[in-house]
């Protein structure tokens, strides 16, 4: 059997510092006592290591208890023998008017003796017989028993040997029982939301202490002070940014206790030895306080769990983004992958590493809208607890329990009320019936308080006065019935509405002041996008401007010297209508500090606020607005390679997308956008939903004032679509070839006004054509057009785009003619002009590694290999581009390192076939089958005949489909693999 010793003096050290904790909430009352040593006094020579554990000291520096921890596995025993050696070390150590043994094990009968015998009290001359008895069969202790003088013996009559059954859960639960119930004797209070990072924070402080013995003393005072820490404090320290089990971001914890429902939580989730993971789910509208409730079971159930994972589950994207950071902590050799991996690599290596934990984990599910989406991230194996929060009753969480979340009870409604408008006790009780009044209007919902609460606080309304507030809910109650979302109170909308009217009247008075007239508009804007991590910036902008071609690419940024976006927000936090979320990462130095500022905003919110908006007059045209600047940050990361920042992005275009479709809005900025959104789509591999917004950019393209342009690009990717991917099946060989026909004479008319344009435009068409010449070899009249678009370009002359462009394209050729020296020069130059972006950058590097590694410069090919692995940033997007970097640089490594044998094309082989990249694009036969070889070259030139001949079985024959020049490249490197495998095997058996 294998023993995990790292993990059995972990599991000690834990049962240790809990049992101190302990100790110290033990004397937290006894005023004698100054303070506790961790780990004891400083040793005074070799027998005095590692005897004492902890030591209790009074103001006079007395020691009054020392005390040793002993950890047993579950059901091991402990005998008189070890009993014996713990407390002869113990005593040896220093004085101390008592000595305790505190251990889990369980006594052997004659242990349980000495343990009975310890508790008599009975003189040290009889209790040192009745010792020296129970060494009868262990002579060696019973021989350095007698040695010791009469001190020992003296100081042994002090003893108490304290056996403790419990396990290390039922330890810390009643660790947060005690830590409830100092602070509540205390008038501080100690709820669900803050118990277990109470006692976790403590536990650390202790591990801190016994790693430095200059330092290890535990002051009660301290003890006291740290326990007694102010409640909303230890939330905002804890529950946010410094909480170091909490993987994800976190909404704040509630600081308004609901027992009853987290109680039912508590229940559905158990503690075993049991493999599969337990689920649980609350379910309600929004607005209801499901996500603060899943933030106050963490909060008081943190040091029950190794590692606590929060999830925005808003989205696809979200999900993702999350994962990534489970990533980085679950897997973290792997974290600098976490932009390079795939949406399948990454669910399925994170749900391993899960598997495998051997400590205690939570995941949280925040914000689900629709489970069937999420269920395959759900982890089902491993000693973990899922939890998820979803606005969708109606679904089936598979064996989750299902607990349906409702509105406040009264007496937590008047929890909420009393902190928000920090109403005293004497004010409570006069103002009793207005309290109640208050809540019962407001129907106990937790949102529509909050709102309440903000816009009496922003008014200056105190709660006698609160009558006038009520009224104001009545009448847009009654309203706006006919804006209810099904499933809500009136009075919740009226709450959002009066808040929303609250901006709007502070505009009107101070026309000048555009903190309250920028807060409406971000409101507004942001209910047609996700509801988290909105750029500020982005709705500011959109507010305000709609910026035009001549302005350029790239997002607009407000200057801080005539917009605070830092107060815009604030006079949305004063009134709970958004809250500050996350910051956007970055995808270069920030122009101005809070650049990638972004708000979260409640579902319901959202809803409310498009069912004022939605039919104004005015809204297509500001949706139009949003959709620009939607676009200009999104295509701004895709071409930096910011991928983090692209998935956040992209989850509001694919939002707000959802919403001008649904609302039919139609503009000329939205062919734009959805042509802008479709490439990114097709540069994830995603090709159907790339499509479908071609469609909806051809659709709208004749509104757009350069509506001709968009729909030649949108007709132009969907040729590319329908030779680059052959499962493509939306368009027929016959609409590509009229689509090019059509592109070709608009090159042709545009040509004098516009030749740059032209240029770019006929090149692409050239090169897709020319580089696929397999694929399009079949449509009639295809060589035909190529020429054309090829002598349309020699007609109009160079540009330095298009020469950059054709420089890769000769580069390519020089490479197929064996001339890689020429071929690193034509992508020098390329590079080297500044034209190149995004895809056309990472081909041009792409080929750089290839004529390097054809050269044999292998400490530039690896540096720039590596460079272009940063470059490239995530496998999701760009697939065509990974194949062929794995297959053209791959079996050119391959085939040098069997012709040659040097190390470097073997460490770059490997290092190829290693980057999560590769295994991560789309797969197909073809594909399977080239890596497959791949595999299989790099286990022969390590000598793993088995895995070799392990991977050259999944390598499909029919599937790869070659040319013939492929096809002899291929043979010659298989046939060079066997003739090298038979060789090495014949010089091993001569040896």
């Amino acid at each position: 059997m294998v023993v995990d010793g790292g993990r059995i003096a972990a599991r000690g050290f834990q049962y240790q510092y809990l049992r101190t904790l302990e100790a110290l909430l033990d004397w937290i009352d006894n005023r004698s006592v100054a303070s506790i040593r961790v780990e004891g006094p400083p040793p005074s020579g070799v027998e005095g290591v590692d005897a004492v554990d902890f030591d209790v000291i009074d103001a006079q520096e007395r020691c009054v208890v020392a005390a040793q921890v002993k950890s047993k596995q579950y059901g091991a025993q402990i005998g008189v023998s070890q009993i014996v050696e713990t407390l002869l070390r113990l005593v040896q150590a220093q004085d101390a008017s008592e000595y305790h043994l505190l251990t889990n094990g369980t006594p052997s009968p004659s242990a349980s003796r000495l343990i009975e015998l310890l508790l008599e009290e009975r003189p040290p001359a009889e209790i040192a017989e009745m010792v020296l008895r129970s060494l009868e069969n262990a002579p060696a202790r019973r021989e350095q028993f007698k040695a010791l003088g009469a001190v020992a013996h003296a100081r042994l009559s002090r003893c108490k040997v304290i056996v403790d059954r419990r396990d290390d859960a039922e330890i810390r639960e009643e660790i947060r029982e005690r830590l409830r119930s100092y602070r509540n004797r205390s008038s501080k209070g100690l709820g669900e939301r803050s118990a277990g990072l109470l006692s976790g924070y403590i536990i650390s402080e202790i591990l801190r202490l016994a790693a430095d013995s200059n330092d290890s003393t535990f002051s009660l005072n301290d003890f006291r002070n740290l326990v007694l820490v102010d409640g909303d404090l230890l939330a905002r320290a804890f529950g946010v940014n410094d909480w170091g089990v909490l993987v994800g971001s976190m909404p704040p914890i509630p600081d308004v206790d609901r027992t009853q429902v987290l109680q039912s939580v508590v229940t559905c989730f158990r503690f075993g030895s049991g493999r599969e993971a337990q689920w649980a789910a609350l379910t309600g509208p929004s607005g209801i306080g499901k996500s603060s409730l899943a933030a106050a079971y963490v909060a008081g159930r943190a040091d029950a769990y190794d590692a606590i994972f929060w999830v925005d589950a808003e989205t696809d994207f979200t999900v993702a983004s999350s994962f990534k950071t489970i990533l980085s902590f679950v897997a973290p050799k792997r974290s600098r992958e976490r932009n390079e991996i795939s949406a399948r690599q990454l669910l399925s290596v994170v749900h391993t590493e899960l598997s495998r934990l051997a400590g205690r984990w939570l995941m949280v599910f925040d914000n689900v809208s629709e489970f069937r989406a999420i269920e395959p991230w759900v982890p089902r194996l491993g000693q973990g607890h899922v939890l998820i929060t979803s606005l969708d009753s109606a679904s089936r969480y598979g064996n989750a329990a299902v607990i349906s979340v409702g509105p406040l009870n009264r007496d937590e409604s008047h929890q909420l009320i009393v902190r928000r408008l920090g109403i005293s006790e004497h004010q409570r009780q006069a103002y009793r019936e207005k309290l109640e009044t208050f809540a019962e209007d407001l129907a106990d919902w937790p949102l529509a308080l909050e709102l309440a609460c903000g816009y009496l606080k922003g008014c200056d309304i105190d709660i006698s006065e609160s009558e006038v507030y009520l009224r104001s809910i009545r009448s847009y109650s009654l309203d706006d019935a006919d804006s209810v979302p099904i499933g809500y109170p009136r009075t919740l909308v009226a709450a959002i509405s009066l808040c929303v009217d609250q901006l709007r009247r502070r505009h009107a008075v101070a026309p000048n002041d555009y903190r309250p007239y920028l807060a409406y508009g971000l409101l507004a804007f942001s209910s047609f996008l996700a509801s988290r991590q909105i750029p500020a910036h982005l709705l500011a902008a959109a507010v305000l401007a709609d910026p035009g071609p001549e302005e350029g690419p790239g997002p607009r940024i407000l200057d801080p010297d005539e917009f605070s976006i830092p107060e815009v927000l604030r006079e949305l936090r004063k009134l709970s209508l958004a809250y500050t979320d996350d910051r956007l990462p970055p995808s270069g130095p920030e122009p101005i500090p809070d650049a990638n500022w972004t708000l979260s905003v409640n579902t319901i919110v959202q809803e409310v606020m498009r069912s004022y908006t939605e039919t104004a007059p005015e809204t297509p045209m500001a949706l139009n607005r949003l959709a620009n600047h939607v676009e200009r940050w999104l295509i701004g990361a895709v071409e930096l390679n910011a991928l983090d920042r692209v998935s956040i992005l992209f989850s509001h275009a694919d939002v707000l997308a959802g919403h001008l479709r649904r609302l039919e809005v139609g503009g000329d900025r939205l062919a734009l956008f959805y042509g802008n959104l479709a490439g990114a789509y097709r540069l994830r591999g995603e090709h159907e939903r790339a499509e479908e917004y071609l469609r909806a950019e051809l659709a709208l393209a004749g509104e757009a004032q350069e509506g001709r342009l968009l729909e030649m690009q949108a007709k132009f990717m969907l040729v590319d679509i329908k030779i680059q991917t052959p499962t493509a099946n939306s368009i027929s060989e016959g609409e590509a070839k009229s689509y090019l026909g059509e592109l070709l004479l608009y090159c042709k008319e545009i040509s004098h006004q516009f030749p740059d344009a032209a240029a770019q435009l006929a090149n692409d068409a050239h090169s897709l054509l020319a580089n696929n010449k397999s694929r399009v070899s079949q449509w009639s009249g295809v060589r035909e057009l190529q020429a054309k678009f090829g002598s349309l370009l020699e007609g109009l002359g160079p540009t330095p785009l298009v020469e950059a462009r054709r420089s890769i394209d000769r580069a390519n050729i020089e490479l197929s003619r064996g001339d890689a020296a020429k071929a690193e020069g034509l992508v020098r130059s390329a590079l080297d002009s500044r034209m190149l972006t995004s895809g056309a950058e990472l081909q041009a590097t792409r080929l750089l590694v290839e004529s390097l590694v054809h050269q044999h410069k292998w400490d530039e090919a690896t540096e720039h290999h590596l460079s272009f692995r940063r470059m490239f940033g995530s496998a999701v997007m760009h697939h065509n581009i990974v194949q062929e970097y794995a297959k053209n640089v791959g079996f050119a490594c391959a085939m040098i390192a069997f012709g040659e044998g040097p190390e470097g094309p073997k460490r770059l082989l490997r290092d190829i076939l290693e980057w999560p990249a590769v295994e991560g694009v789309a797969a197909s036969p073809k594909w399977g089958s080239e890596l497959a070889i791949l595999k299989s070259v790099d286990a022969l030139l390590a000598e793993n005949w088995g895995g070799c001949q392990q991977h050259l079985n999944c390598v499909d024959g029919e599937a790869l489909q070659y040319g013939e020049a492929e096809k002899a490249f291929v043979w010659s490197m298989l046939w060079r693999m066997v003739v090298l495998a038979l060789v090495r095997a014949k010089t091993s058996s001569v040896d």
